[in-house]
């Protein structure tokens, strides 16, 4: 599961917006929006391009994209 808080304050900190990101990675601004809020699946290569615009480091790279929200 994304952690779309998480992703998008990244986005924000990054200076660009969803619609430059998905533009970068070869995504529609809609198709990049489902993918953060978890209503369409994001492949790994998705994934690690949004983290290599957005300089999310290894360690970080779990905090984003593999996020368990705790019950």
């Amino acid at each position: 599961m994304i952690n779309a808080a998480k992703l998008k304050g990244k986005i924000v900190e990054s200076e660009t917006t969803q619609e430059i990101l998905a533009k970068k990675i070869g995504l529609s601004e809609t198709s990049l929006n489902r993918k953060i809020n978890n209503l369409s699946p994001m492949t790994l290569n998705e994934a690690e391009a949004i983290a290599q615009w957005l300089g999310i480091t290894d360690d970080n790279y779990g905090n984003y994209f593999f996020y368990k929200p705790v019950a």
